[in-house]
């Protein structure tokens, strides 16, 4: 059950954040592997500045987002997939979790509505 700024968010709204996350994890594991199949420009014969870098940077995080958007069958499914079973788990007794507050709350009107009559 996530529960963001004291809201309980609904199972549909959980399977989206979690699916965020996924492609997200993704997006980070390729912008890691660009970044290391890259030379910082040491060893060239053209120095680089920081424009260049930066600019480079700024490549990579954007090819690493899309990669992880239109990729299918990557990291994110297995993730996904494996932590959705956890949501499922949660759903279930997060129901369960509902009934016990619903029946203690009847419980509670009907001693007070029998304290009443007392």
């Amino acid at each position: 059950m996530i529960v963001t700024n004291n809201v309980q968010l609904s199972y549909e709204q959980q399977v989206e954040k979690l699916k965020k996350a996924c492609e997200d994890f993704e997006s980070f594991f390729y912008k890691m592997i660009f970044k290391s199949s890259n030379t910082d420009g040491k060893n060239s014969l053209i120095k680089m500045s920081n424009a260049d870098n930066i600019f480079r940077d700024m490549y990579q995080d954007k090819l690493s987002t899309i990669a992880a958007k239109t990729n299918e069958g990557g990291i994110k499914e297995i993730l996904f997939n494996s932590l959705k079973d956890n949501l499922n788990y949660l759903k279930k007794e997060d129901l369960n979790s509902k009934y016990e507050v619903h029946k203690k709350n009847n419980l509670e009107k009907n001693k007070s509505f029998l304290d009443l009559k007392i």
